[in-house]
């Protein structure tokens, strides 16, 4: 009975193993088929951006899309290391930077959205500029999830 119990036990995790191989493939192979798609929009849009020259509004929509199409790459990016963040061995990948105006640019992705909901936004700095070493991913993932409109 205790032989019989342990296999079954053995059975159990063989299939949790091979579960989570297959949602890990998954999210690779879906991650991969999603990016060749946004450079396909990323590089057409600067192209148009450049053609079109300095008609402000036009040229501030293209850049809150283009930022955004980089975004989901970068996030995208993200999915492909769902092994990594899987068996815990999140690696933090700091780059020296301004903060400020790392986070003025995320907080730029929701301020034409936040206008047509005629939401008042503003951001303020004590300095102009703060050089640190942070991670870009992290912090972005962070500050979206701060400034996510509902």
């Amino acid at each position: 009975m205790f032989k019989e119990r342990l296999a079954l036990e053995a059975i159990k995790e063989q299939n949790m193993r091979e579960l989570n191989q297959a949602r890990t493939n998954f999210f690779t192979n879906i991650s991969h088929d999603l990016k060749t798609p946004l450079t396909l929009v990323l590089d057409p849009l600067k192209q148009l951006r450049e053609t079109l020259g300095a008609n402000d509004k036009t040229n501030s929509y293209m850049q809150v899309i283009e930022k955004n199409v980089t975004r989901i790459q970068r996030m995208i990016s993200q999915l492909l290391r769902f092994r990594e963040i899987e068996s815990q061995k999140i690696t933090l990948n700091p780059q020296v930077a301004d903060f400020i105006g790392f986070v003025r640019d995320v907080f730029g992705l929701f301020e034409l959205y936040a206008n047509r909901k005629e939401i008042e936004t503003d951001m303020a700095a004590h300095q102009p500029q703060l050089y640190v070493a942070f991670d870009f991913d992290i912090i972005e993932k962070i500050l979206t999830n701060l400034f996510r409109m509902r």
